[in-house]
């Protein structure tokens, strides 16, 4: 088993700060990543928006190219929803970018597969990120893997985007990915902080796991990311350092959280909250919990509040309407 670790705050961190890091923090944190040797750091996404300056959230890789003009020993990786970007404005290869994710659910496997093909033939190094693997059958988690094993990708990754998975479910997935992956396919792994269990969860597999099958672990500085937060890149570094002998300098991260990490926790915090436990033990879009976090609506209330949710089967789909008309109305 080859393990490598994917450091995402700059992309999936851009959920907390609308991806407004600054040019200068952008920088010094791939070169913090880079000098500590991280194997893969995912520096943004790629969407249809106009480009802010000093943003992670890029309209075309020439935005990336325009920030960082020099080549890192890490791997560069982007981001992409094929159902929230033109295909037209992936044209060509980046010398700096070495992959590209796609994160899509299984409604848009076509037009994921049409990117894929394109990104492959441009010479991207390709993985896809099935959102939300968790709200899927094992029927259905089949039929998804079936669909994308064909293509000329290198990993696909389980995304707990609810945070819900405890030891056993964790498990029956890896194991549904691990019959059906072959070898050649990495297995990546994303995971959130809503139970607390995301360190644990990652130690189950390095000890339980699929020896045979390469792992991509997805992290973020500080946890930062869309909130409760990930994985925390220097908890799972530290312990890849101790355990799996991986080359990864300690200092550099720790230095870079407290430059430039824990100013941004400072102001815009992320972490645990009791309402985040209760969307992951319900299955139900954590949205509803960020809705519910801001409005400082009591932890006993939103009991209520997302049992009426499921009720009414608006859990999988984010409805803003809906649970504004719910307080609005005390219709609980």
């Amino acid at each position: 088993m080859n393990i490598s670790l994917l450091d995402c705050t700059l992309r999936d961190g851009a959920h907390v700060n609308k991806g407004l890091f600054g040019v200068s923090t952008i920088r010094n944190i791939i070169n913090a990543l880079d000098n500590a040797k991280l194997d893969v750091i995912e520096a943004g996404f790629l969407r249809n928006v106009t480009y802010q300056d000093g943003s992670t959230i890029f309209n075309e890789i020439d935005d990336f190219e325009h920030l960082i003009n020099h080549k890192t020993n890490s791997n560069i990786s982007l981001m992409i929803r094929p159902d929230q970007y033109n295909i037209n404005k992936l044209y060509k290869k980046s010398d700096l970018i070495d992959r590209l994710r796609f994160a899509f659910y299984k409604k848009d496997i076509n037009i994921t597969k049409d990117f894929v093909y394109k990104a492959n033939n441009l010479g991207y190094k390709i993985s896809l990120n099935p959102i939300n693997i968790g709200m899927y059958s094992y029927v259905e988690i089949e039929d998804i893997l079936k669909n994308v094993i064909d293509l000329p990708i290198d990993s696909i990754s389980i995304v707990d985007t609810f945070g819900m998975f405890k030891k056993e479910s964790f498990r029956a997935i890896c194991n549904i990915f691990s019959m059906h992956l072959p070898k050649s396919i990495s297995l990546g792994i994303h995971l959130h902080e809503n139970l607390s269990l995301s360190f644990g969860l990652i130690c189950d597999y390095l000890e339980f796991g699929d020896k045979r099958k390469d792992i991509i672990i997805d992290s973020a500085l500080f946890g930062m990311g869309r909130i409760p937060g990930n994985l925390p890149t220097e908890i799972i570094a530290q312990h890849l350092i101790e355990e799996y002998n991986k080359p990864y300098e300690l200092e550099y991260i720790l230095q870079i959280i407290s430059q430039e990490i824990e100013p941004i926790k400072l102001k815009l915090p992320w972490g645990y909250s009791p309402v985040y436990l209760l969307t992951a033990t319900k299955c139900i879009h954590r949205d509803y919990g960020e809705y519910l976090h801001n409005m400082k609506v009591p932890y006993n209330l939103c009991v209520e509040i997302l049992d009426e949710i499921k009720k009414k089967g608006k859990s999988l789909i984010y409805d803003k309407q809906f649970i504004e008309n719910l307080l609005k109305k005390g219709n609980i």
